[in-house]
């Protein structure tokens, strides 16, 4: 990570927009972006500032579709669709 910060506590509770709505949105957005096949997804729900899922789908062709939703009002957060080799070493 780029920045330091502490961790904040993740209420269960306030978490409003399930895993079935956080990736139906996803795949709309995979839809726009590429035809490409799904290899891998890793989701995970954390708290950074608000609750929000990260899901990440790594497609066939080495590209990684990343998309952060609030987990409270399920509006995207933010979106970037890249390829792998952008993260090789330096």
């Amino acid at each position: 990570q780029k920045e330091e910060f502490d961790l904040e506590k993740l209420e269960l509770d306030d978490i409003k927009v399930n895993l079935a709505e956080a990736l139906l949105k996803v795949e709309k957005i995979r839809k726009e972006k590429t035809s490409e096949g799904i290899n891998k997804k890793i989701i995970i729900l954390q708290c950074i500032e608000v609750p929000l899922w990260n899901i990440s789908f790594l497609t066939s062709g080495f590209n990684i579709l990343n998309v952060k939703i609030n987990a409270v009002d399920g509006k995207i957060i933010s979106e970037k669709f890249e390829s792998l080799l952008n993260f090789r070493a330096k």
